[in-house]
């Protein structure tokens, strides 16, 4: 994918994502939710559970990559959701 086509999948990822979320009722968020994983093993979780899974590992995604950036000589962009929040980077130890 160029990179023009990965933000506009991101874009349309938020969308969906905030849409989903705009429309759960705490019923709905308690809900417990059947699925197989990709290994096969089928579970329950409670779709909450499952939404809270979703944000979290993509910081782990995103470590990846920023290990994966700095092995290669780069300086990855901020990540922390904080600085996000607040629109400012977030600190540095450097002067």
């Amino acid at each position: 994918m160029t990179l023009d086509q990965c933000d506009e999948l991101a874009a349309e990822n938020q969308a969906g994502f905030a849409q989903l979320l705009e429309a759960l009722d705490e019923a709905a968020l308690d809900q417990e939710i059947p699925y197989t994983n990709s290994a096969g093993l089928s579970f329950h979780s409670r779709r909450s559970d499952i939404l809270l899974h979703v944000a979290l590992h993509g910081c782990y995604h995103r470590g990846q990559v920023a290990l994966l950036l700095r092995r290669a000589g780069n300086e990855p962009q901020p990540t922390d959701y904080i600085a996000f929040v607040r629109g400012a980077a977030a600190a540095t130890r450097a002067p």
